[in-house]
């Protein structure tokens, strides 16, 4: 006994290593809105607001009070947010990037088209990389514009559906010129595109530099940028991430602090169930990892208010062997192992 204890602690030691060195270090920026205009990640906190209106926050897609944020599009009412100057090496050194989000129309605006999320400071080839936007010409499609020469912009097949959220994923291969366009994590469209080469630009949100002319009518909620393009699988998982619906709050007393359980059945085939304790309510991931430190899966990803907490774990598509889960999020990392033995 005493002999697998000390192996299960070299194994814990092992993953913690591995971890370090296999987590994804491509997403450079996450707003949340959860009643401020802080990055998850850290890199790009210091938001300017610009504009005659400030930000309105409003219930995210989750239900979450406060957990999104509305950008109003009216002549008195709008503005924008200048979120940092991503670095070249940040947004993609070639122009290889990804940007997801919710996002929630509430009509077309008084004008021809909505700047929603922009990289750009002037609209030519050297001051700007990508704008997306809504344009009247596209029947108010979502699409790329940019300024300059070459295939300068693209309207997608769909839009932002009008009073309900969709999550949307746009990635940008320059190697090949071409946009992808997601929705709720399935590919709809596909199409020529290339990006501007004003990698320094500004990263801004809610309108263009142009002010109220260009401004979006619409909310938005977990803005995410990264210095790759995402996958079809990594985009379904980013989406399933987000619409996780076997997580159960067994009960809504304050625990006395944070609490990862050991899973039950442990081993189990194919099936488990884990439960934690939640002490303060914010965002929290609990991850599944294999022992190189792999992610093979996401249990939850988002908001949480403090409580007990189950969630089932299948795992019908792995390997035999033990994976480690990992509860994250506000300073907390708890890590247990499980044996999946078919």
């Amino acid at each position: 006994m005493k002999l697998f204890n000390i192996s299960c602690a070299l194994v814990l030691l092992l993953f913690s290593f591995s971890f370090i060195y296999a987590q994804d270090t491509s997403l450079v920026a996450r707003y949340k809105f959860d009643g401020n205009l802080n990055d998850e990640i850290g890199n790009y906190n210091a938001v300017d607001t610009v504009g005659p209106g400030q930000p309105q926050y409003v219930e995210g897609f989750d239900g979450t009070a406060n957990g999104a944020i509305n950008f109003p599009g009216t002549t008195d009412g709008w503005y924008r947010l200048d979120c940092g100057r991503f670095a070249p090496s940040q947004m993609g050194v070639k122009g290889e990037f990804s940007v997801a989000f919710w996002g929630n129309w509430n009509g077309a605006p008084d004008h021809s088209w909505e700047d929603i999320i922009d990289k750009r400071d002037t609209w030519n080839d050297t001051g700007m990389v990508f704008s997306i936007g809504q344009h009247s010409r596209w029947n108010w499609h979502l699409g790329l514009f940019r300024g300059g020469s070459g295939d300068r912009e693209y309207g997608s097949l769909d839009s932002i559906p009008q009073g309900q959220w969709a999550f949307f994923t746009i990635t940008f291969d320059a190697n090949n010129s071409i946009a992808s366009f997601y929705k709720n994590g399935e590919m709809y469209d596909q199409g020529l595109y290339t990006p501007a080469t004003g990698y320094n630009a500004m990263v801004i949100m809610g309108t263009s530099p142009n002010g109220q002319g260009d401004s979006y009518n619409g909310k938005l909620d977990e803005v995410s940028f990264y210095s790759k393009v995402l996958t079809d699988q990594e985009v379904s998982d980013l989406f399933n991430s987000y619409t996780a619906t076997d997580v159960k709050q067994i009960d809504k007393s304050v625990p006395s602090g944070f609490k990862l359980s050991q899973n039950y059945p442990n081993p189990f085939n194919p099936t488990t169930t884990i439960q934690f304790d939640i002490q303060k309510s914010g965002y929290y991931s609990l991850k599944v990892y294999n022992l190189l430190g792999q992610e093979v899966a996401t249990l939850i990803a988002g908001n949480k208010s403090a409580g007990r907490y189950s969630v089932n774990f299948d795992a019908s598509n792995l390997t035999s062997g033990m994976y480690v889960y990992r509860l994250s999020g506000n300073n907390v990392n708890l890590i247990r192992k499980m044996l999946l033995m078919k």
